[in-house]
């Protein structure tokens, strides 16, 4: 006999799932927030906020972020998708 999932589902127990108001803004969000808000900003500004390095690059490919110098970026008039 196959193993079935003993947990029931919210709408057999009549409990709604949990809806939150607002969700937490997204990475790119915050990142490009931080960015305008200072103008130019460090890597470690970015990585400090929870921003992971990689997330610059493609945020930089896709014409979020301009990278100013070595570890200094800004933000582009461009909106996050």
């Amino acid at each position: 006999m196959p193993c079935r999932n003993r947990q029931k589902s919210a709408i057999a127990t009549g409990i709604a799932p949990k809806r939150y108001a607002s969700p937490e803004p997204s990475l790119r969000t915050r990142a490009i927030a931080l960015a305008r808000e200072r103008g130019i900003v460090r890597t470690r500004d970015l990585t400090d906020i929870g921003i992971p390095r990689c997330y610059l690059t493609r945020m930089c490919n896709e014409g979020l972020l301009t990278k100013v110098s070595n570890g200094l970026y800004r933000a582009t008039e461009r909106e996050a998708a």
